[in-house]
């Protein structure tokens, strides 16, 4: 298994990792309603429409709060009898950075840019040659390339 390739090794092998929110890399889509209903009034993970694509929004928020963009705090909220966490609503094309480090280019004074809770931000298209400079969106926004 994955977690034993490491005590294979030498003591002299060069051994790291890497730490993924579940966010990112783990969000099943796979329950109906009914059950995560069910699953959400136990406080078990839904694994549910509504949880799958709250944590498409939380994932690219994550990936701005570490490129230093201002975000409020998550919240928690229902979604037709599903508990989920609510984010501002924010879905990032590839072309705009497929990497953290290249989103970090695209956002010279993330200081500068904030969104509010209820906000919903697209980034879509090739938008390669675009740069986020200075933005506070209380409201909706979508840059197409």
């Amino acid at each position: 298994m994955m977690q034993d390739y490491p005590k294979s090794l030498p003591p002299s092998a060069r051994v790291g990792f890497s730490v993924i929110s579940n966010t990112t890399a783990f969000s099943p889509v796979k329950t109906n309603l009914a059950d995560a209903r069910a699953k959400s009034a136990k406080g078990e993970p839904t694994y549910s429409a509504a949880s799958g694509e709250a944590d498409v929004y939380a994932s690219a928020c994550e990936v701005l709060a570490a490129s230093g963009v201002r975000l409020p705090p998550p919240v928690h909220a229902i979604r037709d009898g599903v508990g989920v966490v609510d984010t501002p609503r924010v879905v990032i094309d590839p072309s705009f950075g497929p990497t953290l480090a290249a989103v970090r280019d695209k956002l010279p004074t993330p200081h500068a840019v904030s969104l509010a809770q209820g906000s919903t931000l697209v980034l879509e298209g090739d938008l390669t040659r675009v740069r986020l400079q200075a933005l506070s969106l209380d409201g909706a926004l979508v840059v197409r390339g």
